[in-house]
């Protein structure tokens, strides 16, 4: 839970180990076998000088291609960390506007406001909460070029006229 400059708590949700991590360990471990079979079929195939040479250089090629795939699906598969959402909340009178960049497809991206709380979704698993005041209620929602604005206005109490 974080709080934003305008004082109002952010609540983030903990995403655990993610799927990127989990294939970069995958393709480091294949890649160390594939080398140890390169340089078995190697050493056995070519003897001598050329052999050790032909091997070291195996090597190196090797390892250079899985550092190069395992940085590629790192970045593919990883859902933005350096992306902290931070939304822009604006209070005109009865009203309360939320603007923040938040990642697409466009069928992906929601906003619910319950019990005081917005609820932002949006792809690459984006979840994130607003906590706002608990009398207001969405009037409109716009999503353009990755800017989500929700628009929400206090409820009207009607007034209880004495008799």
């Amino acid at each position: 839970m974080t709080w934003n400059a305008e004082g109002i708590k952010s609540i983030k949700r903990d995403r655990g180990t993610s799927l990127a991590e989990f294939f970069n360990y995958v393709v480091l471990i294949v890649g160390m076998l594939v080398m140890t079979v390169v340089l078995a079929l190697l050493v056995r195939v070519q003897r001598g000088l050329l052999g050790i040479v032909l091997a070291a250089a195996a090597v190196a090629l090797l390892a250079y291609w899985i550092n190069e795939l395992r940085k590629t699906v790192k970045k593919e598969l990883s859902v933005p960390s350096a992306m902290k959402w931070s939304p822009d909340i604006l209070h005109q009178g009865n009203e309360t506007i939320v603007v923040g960049t938040v990642p697409g497809p466009e069928e992906k991206v929601k906003a619910e406001f319950r019990n005081g709380i917005l609820e932002v979704r949006g792809g690459q698993r984006f979840f994130e909460f607003v906590t706002l005041g608990k009398d207001l209620k969405i009037e409109e929602t716009k999503y353009v070029n990755r800017v989500l604005q929700v628009r929400l206005r206090k409820e009207s109490v009607p007034s209880v006229k004495e008799q």
